[in-house]
């Protein structure tokens, strides 16, 4: 082929190219038309049933309208014929009532006057109903109520003679005990009070009768500044003594009484003397000594060793609850012993579980403490190592002035864990420690790392 016959070739493929664009583009107008006429053509027919729906409800109103207007008229229509009905009637009455009276004969004022008189009295009968207010009257005068019917033949009144109050023969009824509201010291509501202090002699006569038993077996007792005996200073007795402490009439104080033999009675007592106050169900008894509290021997022997004679009131009750391993919050003033408290549970927790090794030591400790301050965790640190001197677990602290790597090194492989919030989550976003097995957590003044947002 020559060139000018390829052009020639090149120039109908393009003719035939755009002839088959612009038909394209030709039945694509075609379309979009059609498609718009069929648009308008549905927009025209919602418009036209939306016009017929409209004509419809308002000839629906109208009859409607119509109706309403039809049944009013027919109602006024019969309204308007009772009524001339109703003065016809009236009319008619009147003139029956007037002939009645013999008043048709009668001068026209005369007439006027007693027909007015009538009109009146047929109105308050019709609207004041003063015919049926008689005719209740009457009924009523007849009837008679039962009480009144039998009052003459039942007579309910009793004689003087017959009132068995006075003489009562029964012991119980004749000396009645009066109550004795918050063991003597309360007073019933809407009585004299001073009246009530005369008659409340109970635990006044309670303890002479104690005293006067006391004094005959060689018993000593306390009087209070109220003249009352103050239940706290009970009976002091000889501990050589081999008397009958079950007698009647006499008690042992709680300190000379084992713990098998301690009542409900006799650990409040305890609680109250020793200001234990407590919130919750199901507590435990507190331990009195250190032989009651339920410690291994190993932390006996360490708590023999450091010194301590008797455990404080926090421990005394703290110490149980913790070894039940509840939750508790434990509320004390500076120097009471709380570090003790919490400390001895949770190293007799540790010692129940295997030793950390290298293996079990990569998933931290088994408990940890947390304190506000660097002073308080490293005073901590030297408690813990008091206690845990014969057994074998480990007390480390993560403080601040230290190095990262020694602590890191220090604390693996310790049972329990002591450190400020801050190091501590130092520690743990470094990895140096993890709490995978940390079932134990106390929280040293917990108010104060609050207050300081668990910084420090």
């Amino acid at each position: 082929m020559t060139k000018k016959e390829r052009e020639k070739m090149a120039k109908d493929m393009e003719k035939q190219k755009k002839q088959a664009a612009k038909e394209k583009a030709e039945e694509l107008r075609k379309r979009r038309r059609e498609h718009q006429r069929m648009m308008d053509d549905e927009l025209r027919k919602a418009k036209e049933e939306e016009r017929e729906e409209k004509r419809r409800r308002r000839k629906e109103e109208e009859e409607t309208r119509r109706r309403e207007r039809a049944v009013r008229e027919s109602e006024e229509g019969s309204r308007t014929s009772r009524k001339s009905r109703k003065d016809d009637d009236i009319k008619k009455k009147t003139q029956s009532s007037l002939a009645e009276l013999h008043m048709l004969n009668l001068d026209e004022n005369e007439l006027r006057s007693r027909q007015e008189e009538a009109e009146l009295a047929l109105i308050k009968k019709r609207y004041l109903g003063i015919d049926k207010m008689e005719r209740d009257d009457e009924k009523r005068r007849k009837l008679q109520k039962p009480s009144e019917k039998f009052r003459n033949i039942f007579n309910f009144e009793w004689d003087n003679s017959e009132d068995t109050s006075k003489e009562e023969t029964n012991e119980l009824y004749r000396n009645r005990v009066q109550p004795q509201l918050l063991f003597g010291r309360g007073f019933i509501a809407g009585v004299d009070v001073r009246e009530q202090k005369k008659k409340n002699n109970f635990y006044d006569k309670l303890s002479e009768e104690r005293q006067k038993l006391g004094i005959a077996s060689g018993v000593t007792m306390v009087e209070s500044s109220t003249g009352r005996k103050s239940r706290s200073s009970q009976m002091m007795m000889d501990s050589d003594d081999d008397s009958d402490y079950g007698t009647l009439g006499k008690g042992t104080h709680w300190s000379e009484k084992k713990s098998s033999e301690m009542t409900k009675r006799d650990w409040k007592i305890f609680r109250e003397d020793m200001k234990i106050y407590l919130r919750g169900g199901r507590v435990p008894i507190p331990c009195r000594t250190w032989a009651e509290s339920p410690l291994p021997v190993e932390l006996l022997k360490a708590i023999n060793e450091v010194g301590y004679i008797r455990p404080t009131p926090i421990q005394m009750q703290a110490i149980p609850v913790a070894m039940e391993q509840r939750d508790l919050i434990g509320v004390a003033e500076t120097g009471s012993g709380k570090t003790a408290a919490y400390m001895l549970p949770m190293l007799t927790y540790v010692n129940a579980l295997p030793a950390l090794d290298n293996v079990t030591a990569e998933d931290g400790p088994y408990g940890i403490v947390m304190a506000p301050t660097r002073e308080l965790a490293l005073q901590i640190e030297e408690e813990g190592h008091k206690f845990s001197k014969f057994s074998r677990a480990k007390v480390a602290s993560i403080v601040g002035g230290r190095g990262s790597e020694l602590q890191a090194m220090t604390v693996r492989g310790c049972e329990i864990v002591i450190a400020t919030p801050g190091k501590l989550n130092d520690a743990l976003e470094k990895k140096y420690t993890v709490l995978n097995q940390c079932f134990y957590v106390v929280l040293d003044e917990a108010d104060k790392m609050i207050d300081m947002g668990f910084e420090g």
